[in-house]
């Protein structure tokens, strides 16, 4: 806050003061009252009339540089009013009321939305959850016709429980602690727990596995590993070519171990890289090959974010991609 726009505030004040004491200088010089004693009124006038505003402004100007200071300090804007000392000025004390029942009101609304969208996912969970009896009870009836119309039909389910899969857990990746055991896991066994969910797209299109280099054990959640590693082995089996392999291997160092799947499909082209973590990116190969929502790999690096996984993506068109997770080493990182 400046003074000369501290002064704008105030100009009608003063445009007052400078009227009625031009107004009372006539009368003074109508009543011939000595020179001294009106240059000694207006001396003081002034002198007082200075100070007044020098004290005013520095309150002033403390108050909301201050007010600038503490909102540019808080990350959580909305806890201002909170922060805000006392204005020693009407205006000030106005602000801060404002500023106060604005965040009551707002928390109020924040806190209404938030019981509506707990009540959503609690249901969407529920309805997930249903709909997969049906889904059973029609695997077992394919699995009793063994028609290749039902077995086609069994491949559609598979994409149904994808889907509800990705829906389920995209409901849940927004509270994790609610949903999150931290366990010791065998690498080698939740890899292999991930790929039996695509035994028969892998068996079907006769792709090679290789598991050999693939040992010691990681900190994480079940669920939600067996999920992100579901997930980009479906991505694998999308977009695979001639003679197709996926291989999974683990690397360490000190502090974490990395897994890492490696495939020998077409590659992802080097303009669509940066993007591909994007909530409904598709890029090239979603486009010109198999349908793609661009959800599963957005959902991935989400839920690795969320249960502290890094994950990284290498790929060159026609030679494959590897993405790599990088565990931490302990389950110090969580308890931190």
């Amino acid at each position: 806050m400046t003074f000369p726009n501290y002064l704008k505030t105030r100009i009608s004040f003063l445009v007052l003061t400078l009227t009625s004491n031009l107004a009372l200088a006539i009368i003074f010089f109508a009543f011939e009252i000595p020179f001294f004693i009106i240059t000694s009124y207006y001396l003081l006038l002034l002198v007082s009339l200075g100070i007044l505003l020098s004290l005013e402004y520095q309150k002033q100007r403390k108050f909301y540089n201050g007010l600038y200071d503490i909102l540019d300090a808080l990350e959580e804007k909305y806890l201002i009013a909170q922060m805000l000392p006392k204005a020693g000025f009407i205006e000030g004390e106005i602000l801060t009321d404002t500023l106060i029942q604005t965040g009551k009101s707002m928390a109020t609304h924040v806190s209404n939305h938030g019981q509506l969208m707990e009540e959503y996912r609690d249901y969407l969970e529920l309805w997930i959850h249903e709909v997969k009896t049906p889904i059973a009870t029609a695997r077992l009836m394919i699995d009793n016709d063994g028609s290749q119309v039902a077995k086609n039909i069994g491949d559609q389910l598979d994409e149904v429980e994808n889907y509800l899969m990705q829906a389920l857990f995209y409901a849940r990746s927004s509270h994790v602690e609610k949903d999150f055991l931290l366990k010791e896991m065998d690498i080698k066994q939740t890899v292999g727990t991930a790929l039996k969910k695509h035994f028969k797209t892998i068996a079907k299109k006769k792709i090679i596995l290789e598991l050999d280099n693939l040992s010691g054990t990681v900190f994480s959640d079940p669920k939600w590993l067996e999920f992100i590693l579901s997930q980009l082995i479906s991505n694998a089996l999308k977009y695979m070519t001639i003679d197709p392999k996926i291989i999974f291997y683990t690397t360490s160092k000190a502090s974490s171990t990395t897994l890492h799947i490696k495939d020998n499909g077409i590659g992802i082209p080097t303009h669509d890289l940066p993007r591909i973590f994007e909530k409904s990116f598709t890029g090239d190969n979603g486009r010109h090959f198999e349908k793609s929502t661009g959800i599963g790999l957005y959902l991935c690096q989400k839920m690795c974010t969320q249960i502290g996984i890094n994950i990284e993506v290498e790929s060159q068109i026609q030679l494959g991609t590897t993405v790599s997770l990088t565990f931490p080493i302990s389950d110090m990182y969580f308890k931190k």
